[in-house]
Protein backbone atom coordinates (compact mmCIF):
# COMPACT_ATOMS: atom_id res chain seq x y z
CA UNK A 1 0.00 0.00 0.00
CA UNK A 2 1.36 3.43 -0.92
CA UNK A 3 2.42 5.97 1.69
CA UNK A 4 2.61 9.69 0.92
CA UNK A 5 2.66 13.07 2.61
CA UNK A 6 -0.72 14.22 3.91
CA UNK A 7 -2.43 17.25 2.38
CA UNK A 8 -5.29 19.55 3.41
CA UNK A 9 -7.60 17.43 1.26
CA UNK A 10 -7.02 14.53 3.69
CA UNK A 11 -8.20 16.41 6.79
CA UNK A 12 -11.75 15.00 6.84
CA UNK A 13 -10.55 11.42 6.38
CA UNK A 14 -7.97 11.83 9.15
CA UNK A 15 -10.68 13.16 11.47
CA UNK A 16 -12.88 10.11 10.83
CA UNK A 17 -10.05 7.66 11.54
CA UNK A 18 -8.95 9.55 14.63
CA UNK A 19 -12.53 9.70 15.91
CA UNK A 20 -12.96 5.92 15.83
CA UNK A 21 -9.52 5.39 17.35
CA UNK A 22 -9.63 7.72 20.36
CA UNK A 23 -12.23 8.89 22.89
CA UNK A 24 -11.61 12.56 22.12
CA UNK A 25 -11.07 12.58 18.37
CA UNK A 26 -9.81 15.67 16.56
CA UNK A 27 -12.07 17.53 14.15
CA UNK A 28 -11.51 18.24 10.47
CA UNK A 29 -10.72 21.85 11.41
CA UNK A 30 -8.14 20.60 13.91
CA UNK A 31 -6.36 18.62 11.23
CA UNK A 32 -6.52 21.49 8.76
CA UNK A 33 -4.76 23.61 11.37
CA UNK A 34 -2.12 20.98 12.09
CA UNK A 35 -1.43 20.39 8.40
CA UNK A 36 -0.97 24.10 7.76
CA UNK A 37 1.93 24.27 10.20
CA UNK A 38 5.46 24.18 8.76
CA UNK A 39 6.49 22.12 11.82
CA UNK A 40 4.06 19.33 10.92
CA UNK A 41 5.23 15.96 9.64
CA UNK A 42 2.20 14.05 8.37
CA UNK A 43 1.96 10.83 6.37
CA UNK A 44 -1.01 8.82 5.10
CA UNK A 45 -1.35 5.29 3.75
CA UNK A 46 -3.94 4.19 1.25
CA UNK A 47 -4.63 3.81 -2.43
CA UNK A 48 -8.28 4.55 -3.20
CA UNK A 49 -8.84 6.02 0.27
CA UNK A 50 -6.82 6.87 3.37
CA UNK A 51 -6.68 3.94 5.79
CA UNK A 52 -3.95 5.05 8.20
CA UNK A 53 -1.99 8.16 9.07
CA UNK A 54 0.62 9.56 11.40
CA UNK A 55 1.22 13.09 12.64
CA UNK A 56 4.35 14.48 14.27
CA UNK A 57 5.85 17.89 14.97
CA UNK A 58 9.31 19.28 14.50
CA UNK A 59 10.33 20.97 17.77
CA UNK A 60 13.91 22.12 17.84
CA UNK A 61 16.03 19.00 17.37
CA UNK A 62 13.21 16.75 18.56
CA UNK A 63 10.40 15.09 16.65
CA UNK A 64 7.29 14.76 18.80
CA UNK A 65 5.01 11.95 17.65
CA UNK A 66 1.44 13.09 18.28
CA UNK A 67 -0.56 10.19 16.90
CA UNK A 68 -0.67 7.18 14.61
CA UNK A 69 -4.12 5.84 13.80
CA UNK A 70 -5.45 3.14 11.50
CA UNK A 71 -8.94 2.45 10.19
CA UNK A 72 -10.37 -0.49 12.23
CA UNK A 73 -10.75 -2.66 9.12
CA UNK A 74 -7.05 -2.26 8.29
CA UNK A 75 -5.50 -2.86 11.69
CA UNK A 76 -2.87 -5.55 12.32
CA UNK A 77 -1.69 -5.30 8.72
CA UNK A 78 1.58 -3.46 9.36
CA UNK A 79 0.27 -0.06 8.28
CA UNK A 80 1.22 1.56 11.58
CA UNK A 81 4.81 0.46 11.11
CA UNK A 82 4.83 1.72 7.50
CA UNK A 83 3.54 5.08 8.64
CA UNK A 84 6.16 5.40 11.36
CA UNK A 85 8.98 4.49 8.97
CA UNK A 86 7.78 7.21 6.60
CA UNK A 87 7.62 9.74 9.44
CA UNK A 88 11.07 8.68 10.59
CA UNK A 89 12.52 9.12 7.11
CA UNK A 90 11.08 12.64 6.90
CA UNK A 91 12.38 13.51 10.39
CA UNK A 92 15.82 12.29 9.36
CA UNK A 93 15.61 14.34 6.17
CA UNK A 94 14.88 17.44 8.28
CA UNK A 95 17.95 16.81 10.41
CA UNK A 96 16.05 15.97 13.60
CA UNK A 97 17.75 13.89 16.29
CA UNK A 98 15.30 12.38 18.78
CA UNK A 99 11.77 11.01 18.82
CA UNK A 100 9.58 11.70 21.86
CA UNK A 101 6.04 10.41 22.40
CA UNK A 102 3.41 9.76 25.03
CA UNK A 103 1.10 6.76 24.88
CA UNK A 104 -1.68 5.58 27.17
CA UNK A 105 -0.51 2.73 29.38
CA UNK A 106 -3.49 0.62 28.33
CA UNK A 107 -2.92 1.13 24.58
CA UNK A 108 -1.09 -2.17 24.21
CA UNK A 109 -1.10 -2.33 20.37
CA UNK A 110 0.55 1.10 20.15
CA UNK A 111 3.07 0.27 22.87
CA UNK A 112 3.95 -2.93 21.02
CA UNK A 113 4.46 -1.00 17.79
CA UNK A 114 6.70 1.57 19.43
CA UNK A 115 8.80 -0.97 21.32
CA UNK A 116 9.31 -3.03 18.18
CA UNK A 117 10.36 0.18 16.42
CA UNK A 118 13.11 0.83 18.94
CA UNK A 119 11.39 3.08 21.48
CA UNK A 120 12.24 2.70 25.17
CA UNK A 121 10.24 3.90 28.15
CA UNK A 122 11.86 6.85 29.93
CA UNK A 123 9.09 8.15 32.17
CA UNK A 124 5.46 8.07 33.28
CA UNK A 125 2.89 10.86 33.49
CA UNK A 126 0.34 9.88 36.13
CA UNK A 127 -3.38 10.08 35.23
CA UNK A 128 -2.44 11.97 32.06
CA UNK A 129 -5.19 10.88 29.66
CA UNK A 130 -8.91 11.27 30.26
CA UNK A 131 -11.00 8.28 29.13
CA UNK A 132 -14.65 7.30 29.33
CA UNK A 133 -13.82 5.23 32.41
CA UNK A 134 -11.66 7.80 34.20
CA UNK A 135 -7.96 8.50 33.74
CA UNK A 136 -4.98 6.47 32.64
CA UNK A 137 -1.22 6.98 32.91
CA UNK A 138 0.88 7.96 29.91
CA UNK A 139 4.19 6.25 29.19
CA UNK A 140 6.86 8.60 27.88
CA UNK A 141 9.01 6.87 25.26
CA UNK A 142 11.96 7.88 23.12
CA UNK A 143 14.42 6.73 20.48
CA UNK A 144 16.84 8.36 18.09
CA UNK A 145 15.71 9.46 14.64
CA UNK A 146 16.74 7.18 11.79
CA UNK A 147 17.19 3.43 11.40
CA UNK A 148 18.11 1.54 14.57
CA UNK A 149 19.26 -2.04 14.91
CA UNK A 150 17.37 -2.58 18.16
CA UNK A 151 16.29 -1.07 21.43
CA UNK A 152 19.88 -0.72 22.63
CA UNK A 153 20.36 2.00 20.03
CA UNK A 154 17.32 3.95 21.18
CA UNK A 155 19.07 6.38 23.50
CA UNK A 156 16.75 8.42 25.73
CA UNK A 157 15.96 11.92 24.58
CA UNK A 158 15.33 15.11 26.45
CA UNK A 159 11.64 15.24 27.37
CA UNK A 160 10.10 18.70 27.88
CA UNK A 161 7.95 19.35 30.96
CA UNK A 162 4.91 19.71 28.70
CA UNK A 163 4.32 18.26 25.24
CA UNK A 164 5.63 20.53 22.51
CA UNK A 165 3.05 21.89 20.12
CA UNK A 166 3.05 24.13 17.05
CA UNK A 167 4.98 27.26 17.85
CA UNK A 168 5.56 26.15 21.45
CA UNK A 169 9.26 26.93 21.21
CA UNK A 170 8.30 30.49 20.25
CA UNK A 171 5.57 31.06 22.85
CA UNK A 172 5.23 30.67 26.59
CA UNK A 173 2.62 28.22 27.81
CA UNK A 174 -0.34 30.04 29.38
CA UNK A 175 -1.50 29.15 32.88
CA UNK A 176 -4.72 27.60 31.57
CA UNK A 177 -2.81 25.58 28.93
CA UNK A 178 -0.48 24.25 31.61
CA UNK A 179 -3.41 23.24 33.82
CA UNK A 180 -5.10 21.50 30.89
CA UNK A 181 -1.93 19.55 30.16
CA UNK A 182 -1.51 18.58 33.81
CA UNK A 183 -5.11 17.30 33.89
CA UNK A 184 -4.60 15.28 30.71
CA UNK A 185 -6.93 17.25 28.43
CA UNK A 186 -6.24 16.89 24.74
CA UNK A 187 -5.24 20.34 23.53
CA UNK A 188 -6.33 21.11 20.00
CA UNK A 189 -5.01 24.30 18.44
CA UNK A 190 -8.39 26.02 18.84
CA UNK A 191 -8.59 25.07 22.52
CA UNK A 192 -5.07 26.40 22.92
CA UNK A 193 -6.03 29.77 21.43
CA UNK A 194 -9.08 30.01 23.71
CA UNK A 195 -6.92 29.09 26.73
CA UNK A 196 -4.39 31.79 25.90
CA UNK A 197 -7.05 34.44 25.40
CA UNK A 198 -8.64 33.56 28.74
CA UNK A 199 -5.29 33.60 30.54
CA UNK A 200 -4.55 37.06 29.15
CA UNK A 201 -7.99 38.47 30.04
CA UNK A 202 -8.27 40.78 33.03
CA UNK A 203 -11.97 41.61 32.68
CA UNK A 204 -13.84 38.31 33.13
CA UNK A 205 -15.12 38.02 29.51
CA UNK A 206 -18.34 36.24 28.61
CA UNK A 207 -18.48 33.62 25.85
CA UNK A 208 -19.36 36.13 23.13
CA UNK A 209 -16.47 38.44 24.01
CA UNK A 210 -14.14 35.47 24.35
CA UNK A 211 -15.22 34.32 20.88
CA UNK A 212 -14.55 37.77 19.43
CA UNK A 213 -11.01 37.78 20.80
CA UNK A 214 -10.26 34.16 19.89
CA UNK A 215 -11.64 34.56 16.36
CA UNK A 216 -9.28 37.50 15.86
CA UNK A 217 -6.46 34.98 16.31
CA UNK A 218 -8.08 32.08 14.42
CA UNK A 219 -11.11 32.93 12.29
CA UNK A 220 -12.11 29.24 12.17
CA UNK A 221 -13.07 29.27 15.87
CA UNK A 222 -16.86 29.25 16.18
CA UNK A 223 -19.00 30.45 19.08
CA UNK A 224 -20.13 26.84 19.60
CA UNK A 225 -16.49 25.79 20.00
CA UNK A 226 -16.00 28.50 22.62
CA UNK A 227 -19.05 27.31 24.58
CA UNK A 228 -17.88 23.67 24.46
CA UNK A 229 -14.36 24.63 25.48
CA UNK A 230 -15.27 26.80 28.47
CA UNK A 231 -17.67 24.06 29.65
CA UNK A 232 -14.82 21.54 29.45
CA UNK A 233 -12.44 23.87 31.29
CA UNK A 234 -15.05 24.62 33.95
CA UNK A 235 -15.93 20.95 34.51
CA UNK A 236 -12.20 20.24 34.92
CA UNK A 237 -11.79 22.94 37.57
CA UNK A 238 -9.47 24.98 35.36
CA UNK A 239 -11.64 28.10 35.12
CA UNK A 240 -14.50 29.54 37.16
CA UNK A 241 -17.85 30.77 35.88
CA UNK A 242 -19.58 33.78 37.40
CA UNK A 243 -23.12 35.06 36.88
CA UNK A 244 -23.09 38.73 37.82
CA UNK A 245 -26.84 39.50 37.51
CA UNK A 246 -26.49 40.70 33.92
CA UNK A 247 -27.67 37.47 32.33
CA UNK A 248 -24.20 36.60 31.07
CA UNK A 249 -21.88 33.89 32.33
CA UNK A 250 -18.38 35.32 32.68
CA UNK A 251 -15.13 33.42 33.09
CA UNK A 252 -11.73 33.66 34.73
CA UNK A 253 -8.82 31.37 35.59
CA UNK A 254 -9.46 29.35 38.74
CA UNK A 255 -7.40 31.46 41.17
CA UNK A 256 -4.57 30.05 43.25
CA UNK A 257 -5.72 32.27 46.13
CA UNK A 258 -9.31 33.18 46.94
CA UNK A 259 -10.66 36.61 46.03
CA UNK A 260 -14.07 38.27 45.89
CA UNK A 261 -15.65 40.62 43.36
CA UNK A 262 -17.07 44.12 43.28
CA UNK A 263 -19.25 44.75 40.22
CA UNK A 264 -19.95 48.22 38.84
CA UNK A 265 -23.74 48.13 38.40
CA UNK A 266 -23.57 50.76 35.65
CA UNK A 267 -20.71 49.59 33.45
CA UNK A 268 -20.44 45.91 34.42
CA UNK A 269 -16.76 46.35 35.28
CA UNK A 270 -15.51 43.66 37.68
CA UNK A 271 -12.99 44.54 40.39
CA UNK A 272 -11.24 41.74 42.27
CA UNK A 273 -10.40 42.24 45.95
CA UNK A 274 -9.38 40.31 49.04
CA UNK A 275 -10.19 41.27 52.63
CA UNK A 276 -8.85 39.37 55.62
CA UNK A 277 -11.52 41.01 57.80
CA UNK A 278 -14.31 39.65 55.60
CA UNK A 279 -12.70 36.20 55.47
CA UNK A 280 -12.48 36.02 59.27
CA UNK A 281 -16.02 37.33 59.71
CA UNK A 282 -17.48 34.67 57.39
CA UNK A 283 -15.66 31.90 59.26
CA UNK A 284 -16.94 33.25 62.58
CA UNK A 285 -20.54 33.49 61.32
CA UNK A 286 -20.47 29.93 59.98
CA UNK A 287 -19.04 28.65 63.28
CA UNK A 288 -21.67 30.46 65.35
CA UNK A 289 -24.33 28.80 63.21
CA UNK A 290 -22.74 25.39 63.78
CA UNK A 291 -20.85 25.00 60.51
CA UNK A 292 -17.29 24.83 59.27
CA UNK A 293 -16.88 27.08 56.24
CA UNK A 294 -15.50 25.19 53.23
CA UNK A 295 -16.18 27.65 50.41
CA UNK A 296 -17.90 30.91 49.60
CA UNK A 297 -18.45 33.52 46.92
CA UNK A 298 -18.98 37.16 47.74
CA UNK A 299 -20.25 39.64 45.15
CA UNK A 300 -20.66 43.31 45.96
CA UNK A 301 -22.61 45.60 43.61
CA UNK A 302 -22.08 49.33 43.57
CA UNK A 303 -21.93 52.52 41.54
CA UNK A 304 -19.00 54.94 41.43
CA UNK A 305 -18.99 57.64 44.07
CA UNK A 306 -19.66 61.13 42.82
CA UNK A 307 -17.27 63.94 43.68
CA UNK A 308 -19.23 64.99 46.77
CA UNK A 309 -19.35 61.43 48.11
CA UNK A 310 -15.59 61.07 47.72
CA UNK A 311 -14.96 63.98 50.06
Amino acid sequence: MSVRRASHADAAALSVIHGVSFDDGWTTADFETWLSRPEAIAMVAGDARVTAFGLALEAGADAELLTIATDPASRQTGLGRQIFHALDAEALNRGLERWVLEVARNNLPAIGLYKSSGFVEIGVRKAYYRTRDGRVDALVMSRKVGPVSGQDDARPAYVPRVPLTPGRHAKEVSVIEQRCIEKGLRMTEQRRVIARVLSQAEDHPDAEELHRRAAAVDSNISLATVYRTVKLFEDSGIIERHDFRDGRSRYEEAPDEHHDHLIDAKSGKVVEFHSEEIEKLQIEIARKLGYRLVDHRLELYGVPLNEDEKK
